[in-house]
């Protein structure tokens, strides 16, 4: 959370009616200072303007002055300074399997998406390579986002139509998550590595474990990171990452975390120490299914709980990670908290009632398929 901004001693008594009242004060003694006379009524459209270019003006240009507070392309001024770039939306990548007549030539740029309805927009993928479907029939091809944005992140099986119909191919789908994609960096994500640089500005960038994480989350796609060292013996570090939620990022995002840290076609723009075997690669998804029998309120029901039980997990999930566990107990005091339960019983979590250990290598994901509530 950013620090609350105060202003300074010298803004105040800056009001429309004490700057006129100064103003008033400093008239020949023989003008009349009356309400609704003319000196009066003159000075006042006079006084709100220099109140508003003190309160409000002058007081934004000493929030712009600092990192701390500043925002938009200001933010962006400060970045500058501290060469830290503001990440800029990326692409969600995958692959599709598609099935067809052996030998039909899939063109790089085909694109394949999910289906629309009234209220979603229907998703476009393009494939980022030319495929020919082998004789089995099917072939998976490499795809990313027409656009960039987080709403291009979508589940499996969702990847089903073909934009231009191709009579040759009989069927399409993702089997597994297309994922990766990712809004521009908000102000508060981009202040605080801002501020972290800044802080570590005296630091030597020896290749530690917090040089391998600030590297890794300078990379488009990428919310946070973990450093295994020695994973495989001495000179051997393997790097987590995982996108701002903390799901699993896309192909296009891991390949750019491996340019930018180890550089392997130019060694002149490496990061990692002379030496170092890097080994980038993305979490993998730890699938957290939860049951309870729930007494509800009226006017609610399993449905409207399961949502907000499944908005609150997401964000517990976050400091689950960091501490390497699911604890039941704060689990069902989220659960005892979401709104529409009065009471509930039988909690399980995977089909226990034990602390779920959380390894770097995974993070915990819950659909609203994996919520088996019921109402007693």
């Amino acid at each position: 959370m950013t620090e609350e901004f105060v202003t300074p001693e010298f803004i105040d008594n800056s009001d429309p009616d004490t700057i006129q009242s100064r103003m008033m004060n400093n008239l020949p003694v023989d003008i009349s200072d009356m309400p609704a006379d003319f000196p009066y009524d003159f000075t006042m459209p006079t006084a709100i303007e220099i109140s508003r270019l003190i309160q409000y003006n002058l007081t934004r240009t000493l929030m712009l002055m600092f990192p701390l507070w500043a925002w938009g392309e200001w933010l962006d001024l400060h970045g500058v300074s501290a060469k830290v770039t503001r990440k800029q939306a990326s692409r969600a990548s995958g692959h599709v399997t598609v099935t067809g007549i052996a030998g039909t030539i899939i063109e790089e740029g085909t694109v394949f998406c999910t289906e629309g309805t009234t209220d979603v927009e229907s998703v476009e993928f393009a494939t980022t390579e030319e495929a020919t479907i082998p004789e089995q029939g099917t072939v998976d091809i490499p795809v990313a986002s027409v656009l960039t944005g987080a709403t291009y992140n979508v589940t499996r099986n969702t990847v089903t139509l073909q934009k231009q119909p191709n009579e040759n191919i009989t069927s399409v789908t993702n089997e597994n998550p297309i994922r990766g994609g990712t809004d521009e960096e908000d102000d508060d994500t981009y202040r605080e590595r801002i501020l972290e640089k800044l802080r570590s500005a005296e630091v030597s960038f020896v290749g530690c474990d917090a040089d391998y994480v600030r590297w890794a989350k300078e990379v488009s796609g990428v919310g946070s990171a973990v450093v295994e060292p020695e994973w495989k013996g001495p000179g051997t570090v393997k790097v987590v990452v995982a996108d701002p939620d903390g799901s699993a990022v896309g192909e296009e995002t891991l390949k750019a975390v491996e340019n930018y840290i180890v550089s392997p076609k130019d060694r002149l723009k490496r990061l990692a120490p002379i030496g170092a075997s890097v080994t980038i690669s993305t979490v993998q998804d730890m699938t957290m299914k939860y049951r309870a029998v729930i007494e509800l309120e009226s006017n609610y029901s399993v449905d409207n709980v399961k949502e907000a039980f499944l908005s609150a997990l997401k964000t517990y999930y976050r400091t689950a990670k960091d501490n390497e566990e699911i604890r039941y107990t704060v689990v069902s005091a989220l659960l005892s908290n979401t709104a529409g339960v009065i009471d509930f019983s039988g909690l399980k979590i995977n089909s226990g009632t034990d602390n779920i250990a959380v390894a770097a290598d995974y993070y915990p994901v819950t659909t609203l398929s994996d919520l088996d509530f019921t109402e007693g």
